[in-house]
């Protein structure tokens, strides 16, 4: 499975700046899907749809039946309302483990795809200023919204983020020398030799393994897990 994420890019100068922006977005929509599947991308991940009606998206869903767009909301009749195939979370504060069965059971009910997004934690105050902070706990957030997730049901699970360092909720490898106001990955899981950088890499496909085991007729699209490289840490389950 490969997605695609469709977001907005900067606003024009003047006006109505923020609707502006989400008409513009919606006139860039079509031209993208277009250019991506060219690429063999079948999947698309629309960040903050709400921005335009459900209609505007309706009209764009409609004639593209060869993918699957997901909306990133908390709002099954919206994502429905949008022929949209299902819905994904993002924000992992806003959206936390005990909201997703919720979540996936009103999109069950409208027939819709649910993708809750799974993270390590949250903290971007020194790159935006934001005061909320949801502690990684040495990997304990993110097993708990992987079991949360696969609790609820999940159709898919989308994670945040892979990079996004700027908020925090990277999982990709980090360094193991620490420097002054930054943290490592040093103890996530218990692991504290130069396979820490790995650590949350390692537990993805733990946690993916696992979701293929438990749940193999929801999570049709995963394949088998390939062996962990050996840099990686051996993690207990």
């Amino acid at each position: 499975m490969v997605g695609v994420g469709l977001d907005g890019g900067p606003a024009p100068a003047g006006g109505d700046r923020g609707g502006e922006r989400a008409r513009a977005r919606g006139r860039r929509a079509p031209r993208a899907v277009s250019r991506a599947e060219a690429l063999g991308i079948y999947e698309f991940y629309v960040y903050e749809p709400q921005d335009l009606p459900a209609a505007d998206w309706k009209a764009l869903t409609s004639n593209e039946s060869d993918v699957r767009f997901f909306a990133q909301t908390a709002l099954p009749g919206f994502a429905a309302a949008g022929g949209f195939a299902g819905l994904y979370t993002y924000d992992i504060l806003v959206y936390g483990g005990n909201t997703f069965g919720r979540i996936c059971a009103e999109a069950r009910a409208l027939h819709l795809l649910c993708s809750p997004s799974v993270g390590p934690g949250y903290d971007s105050f020194r790159a935006t200023g934001d005061t909320r902070v949801k502690p990684r706990r040495r990997g304990a957030t993110y097993d708990a919204m992987w079991r949360a997730a696969l609790g609820a049901q999940a159709d898919l699970v989308t994670i945040t983020s892979y990079n996004e360092w700027n908020e925090g909720t990277q999982i990709e490898p980090a360094s193991t020398a620490a420097r002054r106001g930054y943290g490592t990955y040093l103890g996530t899981y218990g692991v504290r030799d130069g396979s820490a950088p790995y650590a949350y890499l390692a537990r993805t496909a733990y946690w993916t393994a696992v979701a293929a085991v438990s749940q193999p007729a929801r999570m049709s699209v995963l394949r088998a897990v390939p062996a962990a490289p050996p840099r990686w840490p051996r993690l207990r389950p």
